[in-house]
Parts: C-alpha cells; structure tokens; sequence
C-alpha cells in the first residue's frame, strides 16, 4: 500500500513508472487514480480535476479524492497546483510552498464531520516536514523557491478582479489559487502529513494587462519537466523517513472512524 500521494494536474502521472490506471468507488463519489512507482518507491496518483481535466475548481471531488489517499493507506499528501503572484517579487516561473492560507471560497463542503463536533487544530495548515523536504527537493533541482507564504483560495472559476487582489495583498496574501480549500483542511481531519507545491504562472489581475487560462496552462507546461524532477527527489525523501508524529496526525482516532468503510 502507497504511503505517498501526490494530488495534481493530469500531465504529472509521468512521474510514475509502469503507471496503471483504475478508478474506486468511495463513500463520496467515484475517484480516478493511478498507481505506480517513483525510484522503487510505490505512489498513488490523483488527477485532481479527474483525467481530462473535467472538474472545474469548485467541482472538484475533494471529499472522496481525500479519502481514496487515506484509504489506499497514503500518509504523505503532496498537492500541487496553478497560482497567481500578488508580489511583484514573486516572479512567473517560482514554485512557492505556502506555511498559511486565506479561506475567500463560499459554496463548498469543508469537512467530513457533519453529524458530531469534531474541531481540528488548523494553526498550522500544512506540515512542516513536507515543506522542508519540498524545498529542499526544489533547491537539489535547481527550481526557484520560496519557503512560506500565504496562499487565499477563492471560489472560481473565474479569475479575480484587481480590487480583490488588491484587497488580498492588504490581507496579507503572496498568491492566489482555487483548489487549497477544502484540500488542506481535510487532509488534516484525515490526519496526513500534506503540502503544497504552487507553480506561479501569471502576476494577479491588476499587475499585468489581463490574466488568461492559455497563459496559465502554457507556464504549466514549461515548468512540468522540472516539477516532475522535484517531486521525485521529494517521494526518496520521504521514503527514508521513519514515523512523523506532529500536528498533523493529532486527530488519528478520528480520522480512522471516517475511512473504515474503504473503497470498492
């Protein structure tokens, strides 16, 4: 059973060798994944938007997405994903690996406790440890990084307009993306080790003359060999870990009560 999982774009299933396709049907809904391995390091792989890219940002099935990883026996979550730079410092081309986030979305489920009041610690929204060796893994590849930073995730899936951003620096923000919530906070009720690896594509409206989904998608391809790179060296990493015990999995009983229905 994998204990890495890496949720993101569908081009990113090059990462894996052998790769086999299936899908699994969850208590949330159906999810499309593939298994493989990473340098002998066995990886699950969920296209977020499922294969073919089909799940806008706010149709995404993160519930049963979160729990296949869980349930499939993946303790290491890494995410990656598009985002926006609202720091002119934060050039196109930089991978940012956030330490905090803004919540702006308003129409999306955001935890799997809906019948009891389970309430988890979110002061630190993503584990440590997975954004060092990420880093490290960025630096190893010679890819521009930054170590902490605060990603707000709104609804979409349209893009910002320049008084939200403006209003988004002012709050605090570096980049702005559409698939952190509600990722991050249920991979923390499910007690996973994640992180997020963010690709900046584009500066945010207001900073540049317009912001356009074939720019984002070009930018992705020109950094996917490199990104692919990092991400193995961070799956080696991981794999000579032994138990991480943090914040993170303080909600273990829990979350074991959540997946012990499995997948079929």
């Amino acid at each position: 059973m994998p204990s890495i999982c890496v949720i993101g774009g569908s081009g990113l299933e090059e990462l894996l060798s052998v790769a086999e396709r299936a899908s699994a049907d969850t208590p949330y809904g159906p999810v499309e994944y593939s298994l493989g391995s990473v340098g002998g390091v066995e990886v699950l792989f969920i296209p977020r938007h499922g294969f073919g890219h089909r799940y806008p940002p706010h149709r995404v099935p993160y519930h049963a997405n979160l729990y296949l990883a869980r349930a499939m026996g993946a303790r290491w979550v890494i995410g990656t994903s598009a985002v926006g730079s609202l720091r002119e410092e934060i050039r196109p081309g930089t991978v940012v690996i956030p330490d905090d986030l803004i919540d702006y979305t308003r129409g999306r489920r955001y935890t799997f406790y809906d019948d009891r009041a389970v309430h988890v610690d979110f002061t630190k929204p993503y584990c440590e440890t997975l954004s060092r060796i990420l880093y490290e893994a960025c630096a190893e590849e010679g890819v521009e990084a930054r170590l902490g930073g605060t990603y707000v995730c709104t609804e979409g899936p349209r893009f910002e307009t320049p008084a939200e951003i403006r209003m988004f620096r002012a709050l605090g923000a570096d980049i702005v993306g559409m698939t952190n919530v509600p990722e991050a906070v249920l991979a923390r009720e499910l007690a996973l080790h994640y992180s997020a690896l963010c690709m900046v594509t584009n500066y945010a409206a207001g900073m540049q003359a317009r912001v356009t989904q074939e720019e984002v998608y070009r930018m992705m391809e020109e950094v996917r060999p490199r990104i692919v790179g990092v991400l193995g060296r961070a799956v080696r990493k991981i794999s000579m870990l032994g138990e991480v015990r943090d914040y993170c999995i303080e909600h273990e009983e829990d979350a074991r009560s959540i997946v012990g229905g499995g997948v079929r």
